[in-house]
């Protein structure tokens, strides 16, 4: 159960509304520098405390996010502004290979150097008593991880620098509850991003040097955009038991799937290697297509004389739909490169990054003691599986089964309340060995494998990816919430 932070004054709407326009301002200037990559579980400060499971109850907006029948717990103007400061932590050993003379080849370690990635959210709701409908929306970014390594690394042509892509989330939402014991919500959200990514791809022609010679390595930035991709949320909550000391819950919610096509350009920079100082390229936009997933939660907790909860959470998240990420040259003009030693003239051809992602779950376990009527404690804990193969597994996105481990206090003070919270993920030491690339599967399909990009010759380009990745999360919260 929330904080009391209901109002009844009219005098305070002239605040709500200023807030309100501050927080459009900020939604059309600022706000897409919020997040990249694919997300980790327990976004938000308050749920990160409670390990993610934010799902049976309302207490705070971000409610929004997780099941938004919750909403209707908020009555009356309320805010809620809330940051996550998270640290990625990764070290990359890239496994040794015989290279094509028959020579041991070995590798540095390379870490990760990208600076902690703030992620904030700004989130608002009306909640009417009769009829009992609460009205919400904001701006927010799911937590997600901050990747950047080095140029000339040994992880180079899976990722050097990810960290000026965008992730945001617009979204607004209504909460009805047509029986105390009963809640509907359902929202409508437009997911926007903008990718810069920038990695190494390789020159090498088969004639000359090596599939890794870094002379013929070809520098390619990949630029996207895509602003509108409408999607939709909607939960459901309903009282199964309701004493004066015990009550229990169960609630479910859906996030639909949202299909991204980014326009951008592919920004190339030509090899080194001297037989490449009269090349050019000709032309440089393209169109970028993934899919994001379906994501069913489902919850049931139990609240103890009427402020203390617990609640135990299942999620599950479609990332099967993930196949694969298609960079496609627009054609016409396409893309060519021009005075290609031994080619002349060559057009840069539909590039396919496969991704065969697996469906991920997870559970979380959180909850909630209220120790005086100003101060509440939080604690959870969240498993969840891997989305990603060893076959598809690299820096681009470092991912493994993990442990999320949260604490947190919330103090209330007159009509506001501050959220304090820590959380460490623990994922496992993943030792990615692609020894099934190329082999049938049952249904008659190959198993792919993540390779470099070579556009000059594909079949020169070598499997990426292997070796050991250790890995891991932290986030630090603090928001603050208040009613008007």
């Amino acid at each position: 159960m929330p904080f009391d932070t209901s109002v009844h004054t009219t005098q305070t709407r002239l605040k709500w509304w200023l807030i309100a326009l501050s927080l459009l301002t900020f939604h059309l200037t600022g706000s897409y520098a919020w997040g990249a990559g694919f997300y980790i579980p327990g976004r938000g400060v308050q749920p990160l405390a409670r390990g993610g499971a934010s799902i049976g109850g309302g207490e705070t907006l971000q409610s929004l996010w997780y099941n938004p029948a919750n909403l209707v717990e908020l009555k009356g103007f309320q805010t809620l502004i809330d940051a996550g400061v998270i640290f990625t932590h990764v070290t990359y050993q890239r496994a040794s290979r015989i290279d094509d003379n028959g020579q041991l080849k070995t590798y540095d370690p390379v870490k990760n150097e990208a600076p902690p990635l703030p992620d904030p959210s700004m989130l608002f709701s009306y909640g009417f008593k009769k009829p009992n409908i609460t009205i919400a929306g904001g701006i927010y970014a799911p937590y997600a991880a901050h990747l950047k390594f080095p140029e000339k690394g040994a992880q180079r042509y899976a990722l050097i620098d990810l960290t000026e892509s965008l992730f945001v989330i617009s979204h607004i939402a209504v909460a009805w509850s047509p029986h105390p014991r009963f809640r509907l919500g359902a929202g409508i959200q437009n997911m926007s991003a903008s990718i810069r990514l920038a990695s190494a791809t390789s020159a090498y022609l088969g004639i000359f040097g090596g599939p890794e010679d870094k002379e013929l390595d070809l520098y390619a930035e990949a630029v996207g955009d895509s602003w509108i991709n409408i999607t939709a949320n909607a939960g459901v909550w309903g009282r199964v038991v309701d004493t004066s000391n015990f009550a229990l819950d169960l609630a479910a919610s859906i996030q639909l799937p949202v299909s991204i096509t980014l326009n951008g350009k592919l920004k190339v920079r030509l090899p080194t290697h001297a037989l490449f100082d009269d090349a050019t390229v000709e032309g440089e936009d393209t169109t970028t297509s993934l899919n994001l997933p379906l994501i069913l939660r489902a919850a049931v907790r139990a609240t103890l004389m009427n402020k203390h909860n617990i609640e135990l959470a299942f999620v599950y998240e479609g990332w099967s739909s993930l196949k694969e990420v298609t960079i496609n040259p627009i054609d016409p003009p396409g893309i060519w490169v021009n005075n290609v030693p031994t080619i002349g003239r060559y057009k840069i051809p539909d590039t396919i990054l496969p991704r065969d992602f697996q469906d991920a779950l997870s559970v979380r376990l959180g909850g909630t003691f209220t120790l005086t009527s100003s101060i509440q404690l939080h604690a959870g804990y969240a498993f969840e599986t891997s989305a990603i193969p060893d076959e598809t597994h690299s820096v681009f996105l470092v991912d493994a089964n993990k442990h999320l481990l949260g604490i947190g206090i919330s103090f209330r003070w007159k009509k506001m309340v501050f959220d304090l919270s820590y959380g460490h993920y623990f994922q496992h030491t993943r030792d990615v060995q692609k020894t099934t690339c190329g082999q049938q599967r049952p249904d008659g399909s190959k198993i792919r494998c993540m390779r470099q990009i070579n556009p000059l010759n594909p079949d020169g380009a070598i499997v990426i990816g292997e070796g050991i990745y250790e890995s891991s999360y932290d986030v630090i919260g603090f928001s603050w919430r208040a009613a008007f």
